[in-house]
């Protein structure tokens, strides 16, 4: 859905997108069945006021990745997770070598990278934008459902981290 709005964004010629969502993810679980879980998407585009990102036609691969990166070392740190770690992922959406999980307590609670170089041209998203998605649970003591404090939580800290990068 991030990479959705951010293509329509950028289809109304806005020069830059960061957007947060907060919501539920439905998968397969190991058993076949059907399970869900709460997440945090992150996706930055272009322009981005607060210092975030310069004009688009300067980024490298490398410096979208890093952006996004900070923004979940900030986001970690906001939640009062201090040993928190990354290491090489691979997923279909993103890009080789620009991909990478969010480790906490030895357990995976997150990924982040940029989006493949073939999936933002088709799109016309240049340079390709970062994206990040967190397990709610696994950051945070508050859960999504019904909560607006959580939602209040996130987005005082998306508003603080756009000011500090």
């Amino acid at each position: 859905q991030l990479l959705e709005s951010l293509t329509l964004n950028a289809s109304r010629q806005i020069e830059g997108v960061a957007l947060f969502e907060l919501g539920r993810i439905f998968f397969t679980s190991d058993r076949g069945g059907a399970t869900e879980e709460d997440s945090l998407g992150v996706g930055l585009w272009g322009v981005v006021e607060g210092g975030m990102q310069v004009r688009s036609g300067s980024l490298s691969v490398g410096d979208v990745f890093l952006r996004v990166k900070g923004i979940v070392e900030r986001l970690l740190e906001a939640c009062g997770m201090v040993e928190w770690s990354f290491r090489d992922a691979s997923r279909r959406l993103f890009a080789p070598g620009m991909c990478a999980e969010v480790i906490y307590e030895g357990n995976a609670v997150g990924v982040l990278g940029v989006i493949r170089h073939d999936l933002a041209q088709k799109r016309r998203l240049t340079p390709a934008p970062a994206m990040a998605e967190l397990k709610v649970s696994m950051i945070s003591s508050f859960t999504v459902r019904g909560s607006s404090a959580v939602i209040l939580m996130f987005s005082a800290c998306w508003t603080s981290l756009t000011v500090r990068l």
